[in-house]
């Protein structure tokens, strides 16, 4: 009987010291993580911090890849827009100079045209406005371009071609 007891006293103390270590050892994984699995969390924080990052740099990429489109239309806009209100300043021009060699004509014959040339003095004068609109135009698309170009901007080009072309409405109305 006393090898029964002694047996079961032995099972008994280590069991609990088992239990005791086991104990401590999830303990210890629960509180205090092992180098391996340390490793780990900083291999996954690590690859996450490097996806956030590749992530902000393809924005990066992306914003000045569409930044550079948007400065290209503009400037396509420009060459384009410019190009047009020029052709309707020549076409107003060349209508002006076919007037002038109607009133030389007609005074050659005795008319008084002292007011039609009046209406031309005052169509060149308003020419002459609508080219330096249509150059400010042109000047402020340049320096946009050189800039980030944001809604405000785009609405200053806007205004000033708006602006251009009621200048050369104003100068074909005389």
């Amino acid at each position: 009987m006393k090898n029964t007891t002694t047996y079961f006293i032995i099972t008994v103390i280590f069991t609990l010291v088992f239990s005791l270590i086991v104990a401590n050892s999830a303990n210890a994984l629960v509180f205090a993580p092992t180098e391996q699995a340390k490793e780990k969390i900083n291999r996954v924080t690590g690859t996450s911090t490097k996806m956030m990052e590749n992530k902000a740099q393809k924005t990066i990429e992306i914003k000045n890849a569409r930044q550079q489109k948007l400065f290209e239309r503009v400037a396509k806009y420009k060459v384009e827009v410019i190009e047009r209100l020029n052709n309707v300043i020549s076409k107003i021009e060349l209508n002006i100079i076919k007037v002038e060699d109607k009133i030389t004509k007609f005074e050659t014959k005795g008319a008084n045209l002292a007011e039609a040339k009046k209406f031309i003095v005052e169509s060149k004068a308003k020419i002459a406005i609508a080219k330096s609109k249509i150059t400010e135009l042109g000047v402020k698309i340049d320096s946009i371009i050189g800039d980030t170009i944001t809604f405000d901007s785009i609405q200053v080009i806007k205004n000033s071609a708006l602006e251009a072309r009621s200048a050369i409405i104003d100068a074909h109305a005389k």
